[in-house]
């Protein structure tokens, strides 16, 4: 038995990406249709800084902050995001990613508090994507930043 149960120490998590597809419906607006597509290895953690606080506060006309929620998480994936498992590319706005979990545990670690997706893992959007190049100059892995997604529960229909 090994003292450190990660099978890998540069992605001990698991997520699960997926892609839309976009149609028209009859009066013209766009509509998304989510399906998943594969399940990467990554490393997600949040950070703390000034640019990924979001303040709240009971009156707006003072300084004084109820607290700060951080909006934001980063991390790194072994492989483009934009590439799904069958080669096609997508756009950054149509890709979601959901269930963030550990390695060896399956354990979802980003879920739903409040409303009626209680206790369901939380959707993310991806905002960044870029290739870290490392000092071999190959792309090591690539770094994304997440920020939680606004439609909770529409992924599955």
């Amino acid at each position: 038995m090994s003292i450190f149960l990660c099978h890998n120490l540069f992605f001990p998590m698991h997520c699960d990406v997926y892609y839309s597809l976009e149609t028209q419906d009859d009066y013209g607006k766009m509509v998304k249709q989510w399906f998943f597509d594969r399940t990467e290895n990554c490393s997600i953690y949040s950070i703390s800084d000034r640019s990924n606080d979001e303040n709240f506060t009971f009156n707006p006309a003072s300084n004084d902050i109820f607290f700060k929620l951080e909006t934001m998480l980063f991390g790194r994936t072994e492989t483009d995001l934009r590439k799904s498992s069958n080669g096609e590319y997508y756009p950054l706005s149509n890709i979601l990613i959901n269930n963030i979990r550990g390695l060896e545990t399956d354990e979802s670690f980003f879920i739903e508090t409040v409303g009626g997706f209680i206790g369901t893992p939380t959707l993310y959007e991806i905002k960044a994507n870029q290739p870290y190049v490392g000092p071999f100059n190959r792309v090591d892995y690539y770094k994304i930043q997440l920020e939680r997604s606004d439609i909770q529960g529409d992924l599955i229909a």
